[in-house]
């Protein structure tokens, strides 16, 4: 589901009665935020775990799915460790979704998390495919601009991201040159909802924790609002 759905999602798992005391939630889904939401919902439960896809595809028509790259997932425990991460971790190998344990999930969660606080909106608000971004001009200078407002709220919620690990980040967004343009765009291009409140709206909730302002991540924020 869409983050925006993700609450209603759980309620109706536990409306119907479709879980046990065993049974695993992970959430490969966009933005952030989700894995707590989930938690809430369940009681805080240990099966609850937190994920990452980097594999990238769109949607051509019912049934039919353009994937982009192929690689891993990762996954890792999201309140407390549980025994099980491992056997998960094979079962989704073994039935052909390359994926990784990782210890520090929370932490590749908000990597990827500011990764989507640039790519996301940018795509959406010119409708451009990601190739056709980063080489224009000053793009660079505005994708910094919004890493740099993500980091400090990082920082707050102590989460441990290096300036090698900023550098990490840009550089996967000017490789980002893949001939697709972000999900939100597509969102906004056939009228449907976006995720905008669980990424640059949910770093824009987190700054009031901490009265900082972010006028780059606000403003993306608003204007995506406004379409």
């Amino acid at each position: 589901t869409k983050a925006f759905d993700t609450r209603e999602t759980c309620k109706l798992i536990k409306n119907k009665n479709i879980y046990h005391k065993d049974t695993s939630f992970i959430s490969f889904q966009e933005g952030f935020g989700n894995e707590d939401i989930i938690s809430e919902e369940f009681n805080h439960s240990n099966n609850v775990f937190g994920g990452l896809t980097l594999q990238e595809a769109n949607i051509i028509s019912p049934g039919i799915i353009n994937i982009h790259t192929n690689l891993p997932s990762y996954i890792g425990e999201w309140n407390d460790k549980n025994e099980r991460t491992e056997m998960v971790t094979n079962i989704l190998n073994r039935y052909g979704v390359p994926c990784e344990y990782d210890p520090e999930i929370k932490k590749r969660l908000w990597m990827k998390f500011i990764y989507n606080c640039v790519v996301s909106p940018l795509s959406a608000l010119t409708d451009l495919y990601h190739k056709d971004i980063y080489n224009k001009d000053n793009s660079l200078y505005i994708a910094n601009l919004i890493i740099n407002e993500c980091l400090i709220i990082a920082n707050k919620e102590k989460i441990n991201i290096t300036k090698e690990d900023k550098k990490n980040c840009l550089k996967k967004i000017i490789q980002s040159k893949q001939n697709i343009k972000s999900s939100m765009c597509y969102d906004i291009n056939n009228n449907k909802h976006t995720e905008i409140d669980f990424i640059n709206g949910k770093i824009v909730e987190l700054s009031k924790k901490y009265n900082i302002n972010l006028p780059s991540n606000t403003s993306l924020y608003f204007l995506i609002k406004c379409k």
